[in-house]
C-alpha cells in the first residue's frame, strides 16, 4: 500500500461504503464474544446520503483511486459526532482510521465546535484506545449528555451489548 490521501466522498462512491464497512469488521474475528460483529447490519444508504449532503462524509483512498476507508459525523449545536468510522482490513493499521479522525477534528474546528463525540467498544485496542491515542476520553454515565445516552439505547436495539460499548469526548 503506498499513500493513503483523504478527502470529501464523491456520491458516486457511497455504493462503495459497505462493502469497506464489512471488511472492517473482520478484526472482530479476533475478539471473544463479539465475532458476531462480522455479519451485523452496515449503515442504512441514507445516513451515508444525510452526511455526504452535511458535508460530513470523507473517504480515505490509497493511490488517488481504491477507497481503503471512510467516516462520516453528524452535526449538533455544540459538536460534530463520529457516526462510523471503518477502514478496509487490509488497509488497518497503516494510518488511513487517524487520519480520518484528524480531518472530523479539523472540520468540527472549522464549524466552531467545542467538541467531537462518538460510541464504541470499550476496551479494544482498534476501537477505545484507538481513540485515546487521538485524544478522546470516556465519558462516564452519570455525565453523558442524553444524546450520547439516546445513542447508546439506540445501539443497543440494534444488537449491541450496552456493556460493552462506551461514548467519549474529545474536548476542542
Amino acid at each position: 500500500m503506498k499513500s493513503i490521501a483523504i478527502r470529501r466522498t464523491c456520491p458516486a462512491e457511497t455504493g462503495l461504503l459497505p462493502a469497506v464497512e464489512r471488511s472492517a469488521a473482520l478484526a472482530f474475528l479476533e475478539v471473544p464474544g463479539l465475532e458476531w460483529v462480522t455479519s451485523h447490519d452496515v449503515t442504512p444508504d441514507t445516513v451515508h446520503a444525510e452526511a455526504l449532503r452535511a458535508g460530513l462524509s470523507w473517504v480515505a483512498v490509497c493511490n488517488e483511486a481504491a477507497v481503503v476507508g471512510f467516516v462520516i459525523a453528524e452535526e449538533y449545536d455544540d459538536a460534530v459526532h463520529v457516526l462510523e468510522l471503518s477502514v478496509a482490513r487490509e488497509a488497518q493499521g497503516r494510518g488511513a482510521g487517524t487520519q480520518l479522525v484528524k480531518t472530523v477534528i479539523a472540520d468540527a474546528r472549522e464549524r466552531g465546535k467545542m467538541s467531537v463525540t462518538l460510541t464504541t467498544f470499550l476496551d479494544l485496542s482498534f476501537n477505545e484506545q484507538f481513540y485515546q491515542k487521538s485524544g478522546f476520553v470516556r465519558i462516564p454515565n452519570e455525565a453523558m449528555p442524553a444524546r450520547l445516552q439516546a445513542a447508546l439505547e439506540y445501539e443497543k436495539s440494534l444488537g449491541l451489548p450496552r456493556n460493552r460499548r462506551c461514548a467519549m469526548r474529545l474536548a476542542l
